[in-house]
């Protein structure tokens, strides 16, 4: 249940503060023209080119909204996991792990599925990355739920099951990441794990 964040930077930054958004809604035709030709411009400086042309593409915005919702839903399963690992990964008594289980974690770790699963991308390179992060989320369900009933029943042989589901689940998780940086170095977003 090891999750990484990561930090959007420059020309991202820029398109999360919903500045761009409210002045293309704003601005008028020919504005947009005179948006679009900046966006073109061979004399920029390097990085102003790259930082224009991303800020006036649809998918690039999206995405970086995106790329925020989802690093909430994750920082704040990243929180879960830390208590649960503080508090009761190495508790002795089982009942004590499984109410914490069965009444706080997985309560709020299905809150964050729901919200994940409620994210509508509209890009489709974006739906494509989305849904390996749902599948991933599915298969860490799964497996908490299989971790849960091997502590219920004491089952050794199903708590090792369960833990080579989290295993794979992480590795479902990866390739999620992997997609996702690709994506957002496609668009020319930087990011920068935290």
């Amino acid at each position: 249940m090891n999750r990484k964040i990561w930090l959007l930077t420059g020309a991202a930054f820029l398109m999360l503060t919903g500045c761009q958004e409210k002045e293309a809604k704003e601005n008028t035709e020919e504005t947009k023209e005179v948006i679009a030709d900046e966006s073109t411009d061979t004399t920029a400086t390097d990085g102003t080119t790259k930082e224009k042309e991303t800020t006036s593409d649809p998918v690039a915005a999206e995405l970086a909204s995106y790329m925020v919702t989802v690093n909430e839903v994750i920082m704040e399963m990243n929180s879960l996991d830390e208590e649960y690992r503080t508090k009761y990964m190495e508790e002795t008594d089982s009942d004590a792990a499984l109410s914490y289980l069965e009444d706080d974690y997985n309560p709020k770790f299905a809150k964050k599925v729901n919200e994940a699963k409620a994210i509508d991308p509209k890009s489709q390179s974006i739906v494509d990355v989305h849904k390996l992060f749902l599948g991933y989320l599915n298969s860490e369900t799964a497996a908490l739920t299989k971790d849960v009933k091997a502590i219920e029943t004491n089952d050794q042989s199903l708590a090792q099951e369960a833990q080579n589901d989290f295993q794979q689940s992480q590795e479902q998780y990866q390739e999620y990441e992997e997609k996702l940086m690709e994506l957002a170095d496609q668009y020319g977003i930087e990011t920068t794990p935290l």
